[in-house]
């Protein structure tokens, strides 16, 4: 397993002259703790090392969330940035107006916007979610950098934050020798390169609690089918399937299936069992399609 890159967040936290409403505060917005005075946050962003896959460079992230939660989780949902973040290069920038004398824990998850997240900040265990059932496989729009900073409103400081994949990166790779054989056992040049191609999966975390990163779930099911991504990837290998799946910190063990359609059927391979861990990619490689010579199509 390889390290993968990461995405940095900088708070700058500054005083700054706020209004605040006399009336009762809004629900969802954190109570006042003095009249007329509050602070400005500002948020920035940037990209960590681009690495060598075409899937998990982070350029796909320009969507920043950002979630406030009081110290004892409580999440406010009016307490976002004034103006939607925009990313600019390798930078996103944000201010909040908060109020002074509070502690925060900010949540930050840069995405695609396009992805299978679905974000679920106002639960009590506030969570995450990867919706499996529409998962963008041989696609980077589900990648995503997840990180959290406490802050002590009256402190003002600048804090980086190292926002990190929470996923593995799961590639299922050919090699040259393997795709020669599966031609040889009767797959067309034409359905070797357009094959839909995903995988089936058992008791995989689907969830990420939003204050601590850990995961939990357990979804059994078949990844949707998408056509296999037409990149090289490393050493003459060549990309059967990509996707990201959540995964813990520390190395866990799943066994996985490829399948694939090539349109007059499926083939399906039991991938050995591997451990998987967040901000790591899982490689399989070598004979894939036809391991033995042979392709017996389902």
């Amino acid at each position: 397993m390889k390290v993968r890159n990461i995405i940095l967040v900088s708070i700058l936290a500054a005083f700054a002259a706020a209004s605040c409403a006399k009336t009762s505060p809004e629900a969802g917005l954190p109570s006042k703790a003095a009249e007329g005075e509050g602070e400005s946050v500002t948020l920035t962003f940037s990209t960590g090392v681009q690495t060598r896959s075409s899937f998990d460079n982070g350029s796909s992230a320009t969507v920043l969330e950002v979630f406030a939660f009081n110290s004892d989780g409580t999440y406010y949902p009016l307490l976002k940035p004034s103006v939607t973040p925009v990313r600019e290069g390798n930078t996103f920038s944000c201010s909040l107006t908060v109020v002074k004398g509070l502690s925060y824990k900010f949540v930050f998850v840069a995405h695609s916007g396009e992805g299978a997240l679905v974000f679920h900040p106002e639960e009590s265990a506030p969570y995450m979610q990867l919706d499996y059932e529409h998962l963008n496989v041989n696609s980077a729009k589900d990648d995503a950098f997840w990180g959290s900073a406490t802050w002590q409103s009256g402190n003002p400081t600048t804090i980086s934050v190292e926002l990190k994949r929470p996923f593995a990166q799961v590639n299922v790779l050919s090699s040259a020798d393997d795709q020669a054989r599966a031609l040889a056992a009767g797959l067309t040049a034409a359905e070797l390169a357009s094959l839909s191609t995903g995988l089936t999966v058992a008791n995989l975390p689907d969830r990420l609690n939003l204050l601590d990163g850990s995961v939990s779930g357990a979804y059994s099911g078949t990844f949707p089918l998408a056509t296999r991504p037409s990149e090289t990837y490393l050493d003459g290998f060549q990309w059967l399937c990509s996707c990201f799946v959540l995964a813990p910190a520390s190395p866990q063990s799943w066994q996985l299936t490829f399948c694939c359609s090539t349109g007059r059927g499926t083939i399906l391979r039991n991938l050995p069992a591997s451990q998987f861990a967040a901000n790591h990619n899982t490689d399989f490689k070598g004979y894939i399609l036809s391991p033995d010579g042979t392709i017996t199509l389902l």
